[in-house]
């Protein structure tokens, strides 16, 4: 058996008490029940001479300023370079508040629930910041020979673009038009229908972790007022049920800012997991025992705060016209006019993972598939903090709810600058890490 790689595998609950904000929707809302517990999960993934440590979490986000607090307690406990460290945010819309904005906290003191919920939510931060830690530490005592294999599949028929076009090119959200008119119109761009498995494989051929990569936002969850890790907890439940109790899979969300579920997470989970399980009977481990990481910030430049897009938000979401006023005067009001930009690349072998904290738009995950020089590039989004979607130029034109300024806060040419040094930082590891 090839030793070339070790692995170690930890995880923590961080399922939430009550009286804490559900995230997901516009407005903070309470939450009745527990359909699933939220999980940390981190695997470190060494070499002779060098490690990766990849955490995933059942939140919506995570930010900017925790994700580089935590990695520095990481490094400082763990030695694992902090650019080798990465931070994955499944974005469940059914999990807790991890930012308390100054647009939400205007809600909390409308409410009278400001003190409350704020000591409730920066308690529970404290909490997940320690479970990330502790769960790297685990990982990383724990380590044992594996093989690595790669798998690509496919599953269809459970996400769509959920932007369309309607005349002149005006584009709409599916979940804001009728129901009967949400088919009738052309889809504004593509899907992304590749998944991703890269498996741990133990000395006695047991399959000990699995990640995988697909690109489809986590808000199939049907059950109203309810705390729940989405589909993946039933990616989760399908793997184990064929694999075995102990299998753990660690969910990498692909560049999803556009695309939206089209069925339940149970059905979501049994496809995505089946697929899952079919692919480990197809597993390279013709992987070369190489990891390297670059990781870099740029400053992108902020778009044109100069008017307020009132009246295409009155025609296509009224009701979100308060939350997008004060969302509003934030951004007229900030001194800086750029945001630091974390983009990491880390390869194994030929694999390569490219990750960045916006709500990637599908179109430009697949510009860097398209460019990258590795046999396989698993883009994902989400990592390393939480800066806002991240349209294409040309949606920016088209409109829509991606594009209002509550939502994006770039200039139209961000996505492009981001896949261009996200290329950047590939071929700088393909041209400087492989032996």
């Amino acid at each position: 058996m090839n030793k070339s790689f070790m692995v170690g595998l930890a995880k923590a609950d961080i399922t939430p008490e009550k009286g804490q904000l559900v995230a997901g929707s516009l407005y903070p809302r309470t939450f009745e029940t527990i359909k699933d517990p939220l999980f940390v999960k981190a695997v470190v993934i060494g070499t002779d001479d060098n490690k990766t440590a990849i955490v995933t979490l059942d939140l919506i986000s995570y930010t900017n300023e925790d994700a580089a607090k935590a990695r520095k307690s990481i490094a400082e406990a763990t030695g694992i370079l902090p650019e080798n460290v990465v931070i994955c945010a499944s974005h469940t819309h059914s999990g807790p508040y991890t930012q308390l904005g100054k647009t939400v906290k205007y809600y909390l003191k409308k409410e009278g629930t400001y003190e409350e919920i704020t000591d409730l939510h920066y308690k529970y931060m404290d909490r997940v910041h320690e479970a990330i830690k502790q769960s790297v530490i685990k990982a990383n005592q724990e380590l044992e020979p594996c093989r690595l294999g790669i798998a690509k599949g496919k599953v269809e028929g459970i996400s769509h673009n959920r932007r369309v076009l309607k005349d002149n090119n005006d584009c709409w959200n599916t979940w804001l038009l009728p129901q009967e008119e949400r088919d009738k119109w052309p889809a504004a761009g593509p899907i992304d229908t590749d998944l991703y498995v890269l498996a741990a494989v133990t000395e006695n051929n047991k399959v000990k972790a699995v990640i995988y990569n697909y690109a489809l936002h986590a808000n199939s969850n049907r059950i109203p007022k309810s705390i729940s890790a989405d589909y993946p907890a039933y990616v989760a439940k399908e793997v184990q049920n064929s694999l075995g109790s102990n299998v753990e899979t660690l969910f990498l969300p692909g560049a999803c800012g556009n695309i939206n579920v089209t069925t339940s997470s149970e059905v979501i989970g049994e496809k995505i997991g089946q697929e899952i399980v079919r692919n480990i009977e197809a597993l390279d481990f013709n992987i070369e025992p190489v990891i390297c990481a670059r990781n870099i910030e740029i400053d992108l430049p902020f778009r044109d705060f100069s008017h307020f897009q009132e009246e295409e938000i009155s025609r296509k979401w009224p009701g979100g016209m308060e939350f997008y006023r004060n969302r509003y005067e934030e951004l007229i009001n900030m001194k800086q006019k750029t945001l630091k930009c974390s983009l990491t690349g880390i390869h194994i072998g030929d694999i390569a993972f490219a990750f960045n904290p916006s709500e990637f738009f599908v179109e430009l995950g697949l510009a860097i598939k398209e460019g990258s020089p590795f046999k396989h590039t698993i883009v994902v989004e989400l990592t390393n903090g939480r800066i806002g979607y991240m349209p294409t130029k040309i949606a920016y034109e088209q409109g829509g709810y991606e594009t209002f300024h509550g939502t994006s806060m770039f200039i139209p040419e961000a996505g492009e600058i981001i896949v261009k040094e996200t290329l950047d930082i590939l071929n700088d590891l393909k041209n400087g890490c492989v032996k």
